[in-house]
């Protein structure tokens, strides 16, 4: 079956000094989780409750997912991901989905290295795409932009029970490659030729292809489902991480190198909502 041609999306920073450019064109059944840059951007369809590093302390709530203030310092992102009790609702496993993962993504020319669980259809298939149906998936998706366009590779690698906990890790190792790891080590590959630091991200995100195109889904909201986020306990690994010079630091209020920035869109119609159990290093994403 031919798929159908979808407007490119970008998840978007708003920041002066950050040029990255991410999706543009045209997509294939399915979108990447992608992040970007230009505020003047349509938004289309992506939905977000997201954590990140950036050089402010700030919580927004626009209604564009305008990420603010990036910080691009960290070398890498730590913290355990308790998947959902069910699937997520969505109008079309063909087109929508929801996810929730763990990034670090990079400055000019952009790029990122994301791991988490997955319900639905996640990247580009005209590249590289990975579906599910029904029950969740793991997910590695890696995107190097090749400017003026990008090259994206997803790996389904396993299925995931409902609730099953695991401790994600992306890490920039000596060689000058990002390492990926789940299950509290177990290493499962590397993505090469992207920068030694990124900023940070832990997120759930959703996917509406009818907010893209009216013939396809439909105007009902793609569920997020709750997940949760790192561990109470700030000092042991399950707990939201990120490394710094000094290594590895608990994603606390007081970060040795400037600041969270959170999103979420608790203030529009669907909602969906990102709160701390503790500030930041154990939080949950929610509709």
């Amino acid at each position: 079956m031919r798929n159908r041609p979808r407007l490119a999306v970008r998840r978007i920073w708003c920041s002066l000094g950050a040029t990255v450019l991410v999706a543009t064109g045209l997509l294939a059944a399915s979108t990447p989780s992608a992040l970007a840059v230009d505020c003047d951007t349509e938004f289309l369809g992506y939905h977000y409750s997201i954590e990140t590093t950036g050089t402010v302390s700030e919580f927004n709530n626009r209604p564009d997912g305008c990420f603010e203030d990036p910080y691009f310092g960290w070398a890498g992102t730590n913290g355990t991901i308790i998947a959902p009790a069910h699937f997520p609702a969505m109008a079309t496993t063909f087109y929508d989905h929801s996810l929730g993962f763990i990034e670090s993504s990079f400055n000019s020319p952009g790029g990122w290295v994301q791991i988490g669980w997955y319900g639905g259809s996640v990247g580009d298939c005209s590249m590289s795409c990975a579906r599910r149906a029904s029950g969740l998936g793991n997910y590695l998706e890696v995107v190097t932009p090749t400017p003026p366009t990008y090259s994206i590779s997803v790996l389904d690698f396993r299925g995931l029970a409902y609730n099953y906990a695991s401790v994600y890790n992306v890490v920039y190792n000596a060689a000058g490659c990002w390492n990926v790891y789940y299950d509290n080590g177990t290493y499962l590959g590397n993505a090469c030729g992207m920068p030694s630091s990124g900023f940070s991200a832990a997120a759930s995100e959703v996917v509406n292809c009818h907010e893209q195109d009216s013939g396809c889904g439909s105007s009902s909201a793609v569920e997020m489902p709750l997940t949760y986020y790192g561990n109470s306990n700030p000092n042991v690994n399950a707990a939201l991480r990120i490394k710094g010079s000094g290594g590895y630091e608990p994603w606390d209020s007081s970060l040795s190198v400037n600041y969270t920035v959170r999103y979420d869109e608790r203030t529009t119609s669907p909602t969906y909502y990102l709160s701390a159990f503790n500030a930041w290093y154990y939080v949950k994403a929610f509709d």
